[in-house]
Order: C-alpha cells, then structure tokens, then sequence
C-alpha cells in the first residue's frame, strides 16, 4: 500500500514539474536560435564584405551554412535567402533581416516558446 502511496504522489509530482521543463528547454532553444542569427547577421555581413552578396542556402541546411561562411551555428535548422535569414524549432520560429541593423524588432521571434522580450515579427 505504501509504494502505490509513494508512486501516486510521484506522478502528481511529475504531472507539475514536466510541462514546466519543457516549457524551459524550449525557451533555451528559441534564444540560442535568436543567438545564432545575430551571430550569422554578422558572418553574412563578412560574407558579403568578400563576395558581394549575402550567402543563400537552399533549405534548411546548417551543416552548408556553416562551411559556407565559416562559422559554427547550432540550431539545428537555420536557413538564408538572400534578404533574411531564420531559425525554427518547437514552438518559435526567427528571422534577422540582413539588410538591417541588428536591434530592436531585428532579429524577431513569433511563437510560444520565443523569449518575453523579443519583438513579435511583423508581417
């Protein structure tokens, strides 16, 4: 009777702290995403510096991306046009448009894991 006791309260205890933890890990994620698109406003910047263009990745292909430009991103799902780049995940998605100053609104975040702070994307 004791351990149905004890295992009872553990799942109500996890029924509290779960959604909680993963609502914590994916806010981790939005900002190292938001992160590694200031980040690649900056290698695309040098980028253009050398070729004269912004670099334009097809698809959602980060491991290129990296080679490309010489750096070492790690969200896993990042991609550029020639005007903006963006970063996805569970519950977000970012873009940082290159042509810009990074600051307020650049880059931007919509969803329900994106930081309290960041300006919502227009559209």
């Amino acid at each position: 009777m004791e351990v149905l006791i004890v295992v009872i309260v553990a799942g109500i205890i996890a029924a509290f702290t779960v959604p909680t933890f993963t609502k914590a890990v994916n806010n981790a994620r939005a900002r190292n995403g938001i992160r590694d698109l200031e980040f690649l406003h900056g290698a695309q910047k040098a980028y253009r510096v050398r070729n004269g263009a912004f670099y334009s990745s097809s698809g959602f292909d980060t491991q290129a991306i990296n080679e490309n430009l010489g750096i070492n991103l790690s969200s896993p799902e990042v991609s550029c046009n020639p005007n903006q780049c963006f970063a996805k995940g569970t519950g977000f998605n970012a873009r940082v448009t290159l042509g810009d100053p990074l600051g307020t609104g650049n880059p931007c975040c919509t969803g329900t894991s994106c930081p309290g702070d960041m300006s919502a994307c227009g559209s």
